[in-house]
């Protein structure tokens, strides 16, 4: 009799294991399937993984890069970072926020223009279409960023060119000082490393996907998304420095402290642009804004004082090498009102679009050409 009650127990415990390893199995079959479903929305809302992949590796550099639009699948990834408009063994380069990206974009369809449309190539002087020429804008950059960009691009892709263009943008003022001074290491002065922030999480984000992507039981890749996820998404700062923050340097005087930052961000872009053997020149350019030309405006400080500043700093035969100047919309600029050349309703004052894709890219040029010429430009 106890015998078979013994049996019978036995068997109950040998029902409730395989009932559970059951249980288990079909868990894993569920979120396995779930793990694939989950992988591919991922996919469709980012880059594909062989791009993401590959940035991961170069976001030291760089921070972060162009809009999708500019990803082009013949030359994928480094569309997102940089537009061959025109090849050549030497090299024309822009460097600079939106201002210099968007002077490549079709106003209209709201994408690269096809090549040979480039308005600031097609207005250069014959001396200077010989040469390549590259467009590395991207929006919300700072001259911190560029330098990195600019070492970036000379050590994967040996771009070194012998001609540059850095635009410095008013609002460098605030992105340096409360946006990425902090994410910055120097070793002897020179950016080592540039470090993820809470807002621009691409690397993280990156990196996640590519590991779900890789895991062999996508059960546990999902998992591991999910939760790593939930952690970035905690630390994200939903509410990055406002734009009010960013535009008050302009209306005040600067603290010691802050002139050397920004002094130590624009002295890094130039010795980084002149520490090549093959640049001839280096042209920096900034622009005004439009609060900067209203009567009743009150921005006070601009750009360019920060950029004389740094450039004084020089010794001769780097000065001979670099060229400075900030373009005046009253003599370069065809308009019937200076708020026809402004869009009015944008705070960082970006440029409207027949002055952006067509005047400023025409002026850049010009500039150029007399930089070129050793004509003086600083102002």
């Amino acid at each position: 009799m106890n015998h078979g009650w013994e049996l019978d127990k036995k068997r109950q415990k040998v029902f409730k294991v395989i009932t559970y390893l059951f249980t288990f199995i079909c868990i894993l079959i569920i979120l396995e399937i779930t793990g694939y479903i989950r992988l591919s929305f991922a996919l469709k809302k980012e880059l594909p993984v062989e791009v993401m992949q590959k940035m991961i590796n170069w976001f030291d550099y760089f921070h972060h890069h162009r809009g999708g639009i500019w990803l082009n699948p013949e030359k994928s990834p480094e569309s997102l970072v940089f537009e061959m408009v025109k090849f050549g063994k030497e090299f024309i380069l822009l460097q600079g926020d939106s201002w210099i990206e968007r002077i490549e974009i079709d106003p209209v369809q709201g994408k690269p223009k096809k090549n040979g449309n480039s308005v600031f190539f097609n207005e250069l002087p014959p001396s200077l279409k010989s040469y390549g020429y590259i467009n590395a804008g991207i929006g919300s950059f700072s001259p911190s960023l560029a330098e990195g960009q600019l070492r970036f691009l000379k050590k994967e892709f040996d771009i070194d060119p012998e001609f540059i263009i850095m635009y410095i943008d008013q609002t460098d003022f605030g992105d340096e000082l409360y946006r990425y001074s902090d994410l910055i290491k120097r070793v002897d002065g020179n950016i080592v490393k540039i470090s993820e922030d809470n807002f621009f999480q691409f690397k993280s984000q990156y990196k996640e996907i590519i590991e779900f992507e890789d895991s062999k039981l996508k059960a546990i890749g999902l998992i591991r998304y999910e939760f790593n996820k939930f952690i970035r998404k905690l630390r994200k700062d939903n509410q990055p420095v406002q734009l009010e923050k960013i535009l008050d340097p302009l209306t005040r005087n600067l603290s010691v402290e802050e002139n050397e930052k920004i002094k130590l961000a624009i002295l890094g872009y130039i010795n980084e642009a002149l520490r090549s053997n093959r640049l001839k020149k280096l042209l920096i350019v900034s622009h005004p804004h439009l609060k900067h030309l209203e009567e009743s405006g009150n921005y006070k400080n601009q750009i360019h004082t920060s950029i004389v500043s740094a450039y004084h700093e020089l010794n001769e035969d780097q000065k001979n090498k670099v060229c400075i100047a900030v373009i005046d919309p009253s003599k370069v600029y065809k308009f019937k009102s200076i708020e026809d050349i402004f869009y009015s309703k944008d705070p960082t004052s970006h440029l409207q679009s027949e002055y952006q894709v067509n005047q400023f890219p025409k002026t850049l040029a010009n500039l150029l050409n007399s930089c070129a010429n050793n004509k003086s430009l600083l102002k």
